[in-house]
């Protein structure tokens, strides 16, 4: 996924369905860093955070609504 896919995603389908509050947990993929990607979070009222570059937990799919 690129960084353009990765925003459309968490502009159109993720961020709808965050309430204030939520946690947005991802790894490091540079995707995940795009421009925009924070703001689009932030705008309602979601908190974005990343794994540190090594983590012994391991994910299946990257990104989580709850933390």
């Amino acid at each position: 996924m690129n960084s353009q896919a990765f925003l459309v995603y968490v502009r159109q389908v993720l961020a709808p369905e965050l309430q204030k509050g939520d946690r947005v947990v991802c790894d490091n993929l540079s995707s995940h860093h795009a421009p925009g990607v924070r703001e689009a979070l932030e705008e309602v009222g979601a908190e974005l955070m990343y794994l540190p570059p090594y983590s012994p937990v391991h994910f299946s799919t990257g990104v989580y609504r709850f933390f």
